[in-house]
């Protein structure tokens, strides 16, 4: 995608494509497999074959609109655009939706819904939404009907997590939801990842 792109449009598990979520709200970390198999080995002559170990898949609750994913859920990032000038306010925005054909709850363990950080070059976290903020500490439910969709908004203004203006250069943005669709599990997240480009 070009640098002077207006828009920044990420999608994890696009409604009526293949889907590609970043984290599904399954309680599992990002990029924590979902299932895997053992690679197959020639078994030498008259010895039993072992029995190939594999990880049992999730099982799945209601069907959802081919695309959606397991979750019924797409999320799409809005940078506004790609590059700033140092000091430039960063506006952030999430986009849910429910691409599915039920209802899907979401449950959350305080009175957080989402998070936003972003990383340098060089992979450290240079600024935390959340940082230092003080949420209820109660348990909350969302229901988004199908079709609905949410928005989550926060600007970033370009300062660390000690108040200190960020260098120039690519930083990563990370948006998602804490939301876990099961509401057993915990440290949910799902969303969608973008760069922007911070000029001298």
């Amino acid at each position: 995608m070009s640098l002077a792109a207006a828009t920044l449009l990420v999608l994890i598990g696009a409604c009526g494509g293949d889907s590609a979520t970043e984290s599904e709200l399954t309680g599992s970390p990002a990029g924590s497999p979902t299932g895997s198999a053992a690679a197959s080995s020639p078994t030498p002559a008259g010895e039993t074959p072992s029995p190939i170990a594999r990880t049992p898949l999730p099982t799945l609750g209601p069907t959802f609109l081919p695309g959606c994913g397991a979750i019924g859920l797409t999320s799409q990032l809005d940078l506004g655009t790609q590059q700033f000038a140092q000091g430039e306010p960063i506006s952030i925005a999430m986009t849910l939706k429910n691409c599915g054909d039920n209802v899907v709850h979401l449950y959350y363990t305080s009175g957080q819904r989402y998070d936003f950080f972003a990383e340098n070059e060089s992979g450290a976290e240079v600024w935390r939404w959340s940082e230092g903020q003080a949420f209820e500490q109660s348990l909350g439910e969302v229901q988004m009907a199908v079709g609905e969709s949410v928005i989550y908004k926060e600007t970033w203004d370009q300062r660390d997590s000690k108040g200190n203006q960020v260098p120039a250069g690519r930083h990563k943005i990370f948006a998602f939801s804490v939301g876990c669709a099961d509401r057993a599990s915990t440290n949910c997240t799902l969303g969608p990842v973008g760069f922007v480009d911070i000029k001298p």
